[in-house]
Order: structure tokens, then sequence, then C-alpha cells
């Protein structure tokens, strides 16, 4: 393919028009709110530190909560089986 001139000229401008736009977005949307609020990077790197302990915190309640089902589910099964076992007490059994 033979692309003239004029066509290497455009394409250039339309891929530099759309980094251009793309980086102005990405600044106004990201950077430069964290460079307003001043955030630094020990102050991320905080906010990451907590995140994981936060996710590692609710991943462990999640842990105790199953086994604490597992648990009630289990002594539901004992007092059940027990309820079977016990012959009915009160009643006289009728020859």
């Amino acid at each position: 393919m033979n692309v003239s001139f004029r066509e290497r000229v455009i394409q250039v401008l339309v891929g530099l028009a759309l980094v251009l736009a793309s980086g102005w977005y990405l600044w106004n949307d990201t950077i430069k709110p964290l460079v307003e609020k001043k955030i630094t990077v020990d102050s991320v790197g905080d906010s990451v530190k907590l995140g994981v302990h936060y996710w590692a915190l609710q991943a462990h309640a999640e842990e105790m909560a199953k086994k604490r089902e597992a648990l009630l589910e289990e002594e539901r099964k004992r007092r059940a089986e027990a309820l079977k076992a016990e012959p009915a007490q009160g009643k006289p059994v009728e020859p």
C-alpha cells in the first residue's frame, strides 16, 4: 500500500490528538485531585496497607462465621439425635 504524505500527516495528528486527549483526561480525573489534596507517596502506601489489613480482617471474619455456622449445625444435629434417642418421659406406657 502506498500512503501519501498528506494521509501520513493526518494519521500522526490524529494519534497525537488521542494521546493528548487521554493524557488530559487522566490528569483531570486522577492525578490533579491527588495533587490538590496534597496526597504523598507515603500516605498512598499507608492507604494500601490499611486496605490490605481490612481485606485480611474481612476474610477472617467470613471464616469465623462459616466455622460458627458449622458448629451451630452440629449442635442442632446432636440435639435432634438426643431427642430421638430419649423415650418420652412423663407419659405412662400402656400395655
